[in-house]
């Protein structure tokens, strides 16, 4: 789970290892969203191992939704999500490949 407003990476402390994109969550590193305006998101998922044969594909689905946990913001009204796919602002999925 990752709120935009905490999109920013951090340096750990030298003794925290982490393979994935550090994030401190304080206050004076939050970021608001500006209506409009791209950001750009780095996060990791969790590892999962699967082998893909020559020739087949993978999909990618992303949504938003855990109204348990979170309140929708703006409050009572679902956001609205723009994937950018060209341009300088391109969204992309780096897998590892062995």
């Amino acid at each position: 789970m990752l709120r935009a407003l905490h999109r920013g990476i951090s340096e750990p402390s030298p003794t925290y290892r982490t393979t994935w994109p550090y994030r401190a969550f304080t206050r004076a590193e939050a970021r608001p969203l500006v209506p409009g305006e791209p950001v750009t998101i780095d996060f990791a998922l969790l590892p999962v191992s699967w082998e893909f044969p020559a020739g087949h594909r993978i999909g990618l689905s992303i949504a938003g939704a855990d109204r348990d946990n979170f309140a929708l913001w703006p409050y009572g009204r679902p956001g609205n999500w723009t994937i950018r796919t060209g341009g300088v602002y391109r969204s992309s999925l780096t897998l590892p490949v062995e």
